[in-house]
């Protein structure tokens, strides 16, 4: 929480002590409206075992990070992905199956917490395509908002041991990625690889 505040106050002018948090109606927390109207600032965080992530925007967005070290049940993609999903997994060699699950985990989560649904969201209504090497497409759930191509989505690997996701809305114009290294209130640029993304990202 300390990181949190110390990282929205990088982007503007609130004291980390001054920052006021609101639940939505599913549990994701935001910027409380009354207190901060005049910031336009939306955040996401997400942790897994040796990694925390915060992403922050100017538009709506949503992060997930998993690490790769994870026991993966593949099987379960039958399940939880769209049809299309399962069955790109299974054309693939089983070698390549754990790796690719958690590409496809990663991307959904990403979408469900930037839509503020979170596991809510059924994660067998959208699809992610993974084909196409170095690229995203997204197919969203049936009677989704109609500007769904304004999600872009980006595949990072932050290191050898984790994968990352983003989403945000990006209005049509490709978003600017910014990745920094935070310890407390210093940072430095970090050197997170891009792997795949839905659009041209300046990176």
């Amino acid at each position: 929480r300390a990181l949190l505040r110390t990282t929205l106050s990088r982007y503007a002018d609130v004291a980390p002590r001054d920052w006021r948090f609101e639940l939505g109606p599913y549990g994701r927390p935001s910027l409380a409206r009354g207190r901060h109207a005049s910031v336009t600032l939306s955040f996401n965080v997400s942790h897994t075992t040796g990694l925390l992530a915060i992403a922050v925007s100017r538009t709506t967005i949503g992060v997930d990070i998993e690490t790769v070290e994870r026991p993966v049940e593949v099987n379960l993609a039958s399940r939880f992905f769209a049809p299309a999903e399962s069955a790109a997994l299974d054309a693939l060699h089983p070698s390549s199956r754990p790796r690719r699950f958690l590409e496809l985990w990663t991307l959904k989560e990403s979408y469900a917490k930037a839509r503020g649904l979170g596991l809510r969201l059924p994660f067998d209504g959208f699809a992610f395509d993974l084909d196409v090497a170095n690229r995203i497409a997204f197919k969203p759930e049936r009677g989704a908002d109609r500007h769904h191509a304004a999600w872009s989505f980006l595949l990072l690997e932050p290191g050898s041991r984790h994968l990352c996701a983003l989403c945000c809305r990006s209005d049509g114009a490709p978003p600017a990625l910014a990745c920094r290294s935070m310890d407390g209130p210093s940072s430095e640029a970090a050197g997170f690889k891009l792997l795949r993304t839905s659009g041209t990202a300046a990176h």
